[in-house]
């Protein structure tokens, strides 16, 4: 007598929707979790050309006003002083961006930015560089020994910010490296910052 075999157990279509719904929910958290480290990159590369272009600006400022630092202590004509005066106030547009940088670097390291500070430092050279010249005849003593402060002070400034990787504006990769706190640019900004703390001799007595 034969036995009749038994047609094979089907698997509870409740066991089915668990793994199926069980492999969506893992797609879609995979998912998530590359958009939120997409999103995470894409700050870092924000972050990063801001930074980029701000030490750039910085460059520009201190290779704008230089030269006019070094006119108007030559120039002997007021005509000429005046120039200088003028060109060297063009350059403060860009003064920005020394701010701007040295703001990012406390902001990735969670430290408090004394903007009043350096802004008072700025607006100070301004107002002094105004005064400078302002007379017929040779420049004063003290008007000369407050511009040869002024250039040595300024030239430390810029060749602490000349270290900064230019590069990183036009590669995304760099720029995120630097969101990142990587390519050295925090003790860049560290450097600048203390060559601005110890230049005391910020206005014209």
């Amino acid at each position: 007598m034969s036995v009749e075999q038994q047609p094979p157990k089907k698997k509870p279509i409740a066991l089915a929707i668990t793994i199926v719904l069980l492999v969506c929910s893992l797609n879609g958290n995979m998912f998530l979790y590359s958009q939120y480290l997409s999103n995470i990159q894409e700050k870092k590369y924000e972050t990063g050309q801001r930074v980029a272009s701000d030490a750039i600006g910085a460059v520009a400022f201190y290779n704008a006003i230089l030269p006019e630092l070094e006119k108007l202590g030559k120039s002997t004509e007021l005509l000429g002083r005046n120039e200088a005066k003028f060109s060297a106030g063009a350059a403060f547009r860009n003064v920005d961006h020394v701010l701007g940088f040295l703001k990012e670097a406390h902001q990735y390291n969670g430290t408090e930015f004394a903007a009043d500070k350096l802004e008072a430092y700025f607006n100070a050279v301004q107002q002094s560089l105004a005064k400078i010249g302002g007379h017929e005849g040779a420049l004063t003593a003290a008007e000369q020994d407050y511009l040869a402060k002024l250039q040595e002070a300024f030239h430390l400034q810029l060749e602490a910010v000349t270290a900064f990787n230019a590069d990183a504006l036009e590669s995304r990769s760099l720029s995120i490296q630097i969101g990142n706190g990587y390519n050295n640019w925090l003790e860049i900004a560290d450097k600048l910052e203390q060559a601005i703390d110890d230049h005391t001799d910020v206005k014209l007595q």
